[in-house]
């Protein structure tokens, strides 16, 4: 089975240029513009891997991701924040809030390529989210599972 990945981006040249760089892996892409679709797309879709823009239309991407940690039948689901915001404490802080990664925008196509993200981006166990297994040529280290 395919691995399931959902990006979320109200800004539809960023989501085209993310789904343009994941067309690229052997995953199950989908997209969504706004927190209230997303909640309904993780529902039904159930990704592995949600890629979440923060600043949202109707539910904000904080907002989403805690509503599906709230549920038990969506656990697995691991969330990385890709966001403008970078400054100083705005990684922190967003992985406190419960995301498992962390990517600023512009997004370095080197992130999603071969996993190598600046030491900025790299989340605080030096891994990515369990559970995610895509391939190019090479392996998507920084978010494969162990």
């Amino acid at each position: 089975m395919k691995p399931k990945i959902l990006v979320v981006e109200d800004n539809l040249a960023s989501r085209e240029l993310l789904m343009e760089l994941l067309g690229n892996f052997q995953c199950e892409i989908r997209s969504v513009s706004d927190g209230e679709a997303a909640l309904e797309e993780i529902a039904s879709f159930q990704p592995t891997l949600v890629l979440m823009d923060i600043q949202l239309p109707v539910v904000d991407g904080v907002a989403v991701m805690q509503a599906v940690r709230a549920d038990p039948a969506l656990k697995g689901t691991r969330f990385i924040a890709v966001t403008a915001y970078a400054m100083q404490g705005d990684r922190e802080r967003l992985l406190r809030e419960g995301f498992d990664g962390y990517v600023c925008k512009p997004i370095d196509v080197a992130v999603l390529e071969n996993g190598r993200a600046p030491p900025h981006q790299v989340p605080p166990d030096g891994g990515g989210p369990k559970g995610v297994e895509c391939r190019v040529a090479r392996p998507w280290n920084r978010w494969s599972k162990s």
